[in-house]
């Protein structure tokens, strides 16, 4: 413990931040500008049909229904058109940012 406090000491008085020399009112745009939720966010690449389909085929069938009762039997079955709104609707939330609550709730046994 003792080392501890030393070096938090040592560390405290050696990295020091350096001193503002740009005007109180610039600066604190620019951290008003760098605290802005994904201000630097790049795009999110969105999914493809393919890709949709590709990890639905390797879901394991052997898992129990989660929250809303669809099994991995289920989305294996669907035909093209729900895979396609599958897609769509994951591509909306990426856009929106928006997740269901239900997506949100998990039951850990």
């Amino acid at each position: 413990m003792q080392k501890a406090n030393v070096l938090a000491d040592h560390f405290a008085n050696v990295f020091k931040p350096y001193n503002s020399e740009m005007p109180g009112d610039e600066e604190q745009e620019i951290l008003h500008a760098l605290e802005t939720p994904s201000q630097l966010a790049t795009p999110v690449k969105t999914f493809k049909l393919p890709e949709v389909r590709s990890v639905i085929k390797q879901l394991c069938s052997r898992k129990t229904p989660v929250y809303d009762l669809i099994t991995d039997r289920i989305l294996k079955e669907l035909p093209d058109v729900r895979i396609r709104a599958i897609t769509l609707i994951f591509n909306s939330i990426l856009r929106t940012g928006y997740f269901p609550g239900q997506w949100k709730v998990s039951q850990i046994i």
